[in-house]
C-alpha cells in the first residue's frame, strides 16, 4: 500500500472519523476508524473526558462530585461491564442539566460505539 492515497469522510454521528486525507506509507502503515481497538475507546473517553470538564463549572456541588467520581472510573482497558456504570451516572447528570449536557451526552454515545465498534 506505500504510496497509496486515501480519503476518508464522515458525519461523526456515529462517533467515528470526519475527515483524513493523506497518503500511506511504510511497511507498518494504518488507517484507525470504528474498529481501531483501545485506541479508539482512549480518544472517545478523552472527548468525553473534555465534554465532562466543559460542564462541570455550571454544576451544582453534589452532582460535581458524582461527575469525578465516575471521571476516575473511565478506563479505556476496562470491559463494558465496568464502563457501565461511570458512563450511566454521567449520563444521568447530563440529561438533568438540559441543553448544557448535551455534549456529553454525545460523548457518552461515542464511548459506547467505540466500545461495540
Amino acid at each position: 500500500m506505500s504510496g497509496d492515497h486515501f480519503n476518508i469522510q464522515n458525519n461523526l454521528r456515529g462517533g467515528d472519523v470526519n475527515q483524513v486525507f493523506g497518503d500511506v506509507t511504510g511497511a507498518n502503515a494504518s488507517v484507525g476508524g470504528r474498529n481501531a481497538g483501545t485506541g479508539s475507546i482512549a480518544t472517545a473517553i478523552g472527548e468525553l473526558i473534555a465534554a465532562v470538564n466543559a460542564l462541570r463549572p455550571g454544576l451544582e456541588e453534589e452532582d460535581d462530585r458524582v461527575i469525578e467520581g465516575a471521571v476516575e472510573r473511565l478506563d479505556p482497558a476496562a470491559g463494558a461491564d465496568q464502563l457501565s456504570g461511570p458512563l450511566k451516572r454521567i449520563a444521568g447528570i447530563a440529561t438533568y442539566v438540559g441543553e448544557l449536557g448535551v455534549p456529553v451526552i454525545r460523548a457518552v454515545k461515542a464511548v459506547q460505539s467505540a466500545m461495540n465498534g
